[in-house]
């Protein structure tokens, strides 16, 4: 079945009024990207063997990402080989203790550097002016777990998935620095 006959389907169902079939469609494809993503990720960490890593990591970076923002690849094709890279790169760092000790020592300026950031315009979930209410939040949470946590299983997926969204930040930070 092709994207045009599921939109068409979606939208006869609709309200014709508040929908448009480009919107429509959009949303179908971006959702298409995601599980499609996402299905990778879940490969990779049956692969590698790290389940509770990608179990962890997955949601609170996602979460994270939607919300925070960061660097955006110009295609969906180089947005999935980095999103791979990524996740490999950290799936099989955290396997190694020097890497716990670094995000050991950098979890909680990571966690303040949350309140610090301001949240990026492009394809963010839209807070307006509770973002400082959820900085706050995700702040506290971050710091509960950080203390709830430290060296236990949780913490590495946890606070990686922290240290990418900020590295992802901070590229886009750098991108448009470079772009102006």
């Amino acid at each position: 079945m092709k994207i045009d006959n599921i939109i068409d389907y979606l939208y006869s169902q609709l309200n014709n009024d508040e929908f448009e079939k480009d919107i429509l469609k959009y949303g179908l494809e971006v959702l298409i990207y995601n599980v499609f993503t996402l299905s990778i990720l879940i490969l990779l960490t049956i692969l590698f063997k790290n389940y509770l890593f990608g179990l962890i990591f997955i949601p609170v970076f996602c979460c994270l990402r939607i919300t925070i923002g960061g660097f955006h690849c110009k295609t969906v094709y180089a947005c999935t080989l980095l999103m791979i890279t990524i996740y490999s790169i950290i799936s099989l760092l955290s396997r190694i203790p020097f890497y716990h000790e670094i995000l050991y020592i950098i979890a909680l300026p990571l966690a303040v550097l949350l309140l610090l950031i301001p949240q990026c315009e492009e394809n963010t979930v839209k807070l307006s002016k509770h973002y400082i209410v959820y900085k706050y939040v995700l702040f506290v949470l971050f710091v509960v777990t950080y203390f709830s946590s430290y060296k236990t299983i949780y913490f590495i997926p946890i606070f990686s998935s922290l240290l990418v969204v900020m590295i992802m930040y901070l590229m886009r930070i750098i991108s448009i620095s470079i772009n102006t």
